[in-house]
């Protein structure tokens, strides 16, 4: 996948046009400008209608521009759970977060826990080196639902 950054054109409620900047994946080798155009138009519409709608979003007007960026690697900070994960541009990366510490002498029930919660960092982990975006809101609800539920079946030694 290849990362672009593309600039959409927003009619607004009160008939006022907004220039909005978002990221994209793009297949390697797609090079027909309508398709990333599409790509583009289908990433935004799908990712912040509710927040577009919440600001007065009337319509879109088109892809205004769109451009290639470099893939030097980087940082993506996620708001839930304190996720940052570090890709280096080569298909690899690393995560860290606080959905859980590391402690010398678990239970059985500590080990599975922390298992689950190394699966939600591997999943994220594995969606951001294949180029899925991970900072989209639907995302970060799928990450919230996955950890609320891992904590359900795990309550904590107070909760017993």
């Amino acid at each position: 996948m290849l990362r672009y950054e593309a600039k959409i054109i927003v009619l607004m409620q009160d008939n006022t046009w907004h220039l909005e900047t978002i990221g994209i994946n793009v297949p390697e080798g797609c090079l027909d400008e309508e398709k990333i155009k599409r790509i583009a138009l289908d990433n935004f519409t799908n990712s912040n209608m509710q927040e577009l709608i919440n600001s007065g979003y009337e319509g879109v007007g088109g892809v205004y521009s769109f451009k290639l960026l470099e893939d030097k690697g980087r940082t993506i900070k996620l708001p839930c759970f304190d996720i940052v994960v570090e890709l280096d541009g080569e298909g690899y990366g690393q995560i860290t977060s606080c959905l859980h510490e590391d402690i010398p002498i678990m239970t059985e029930e500590d080990k599975e826990f922390h298992a689950a919660m190394d699966a939600i960092e591997s999943i994220v982990m594995a969606h951001a080196v294949a180029g899925i975006d991970i900072e989209i809101p639907a995302y970060l609800e799928g990450i919230e639902t996955a950890v609320n539920a891992i904590n359900q079946n795990f309550p904590t030694s107070d909760e017993d």
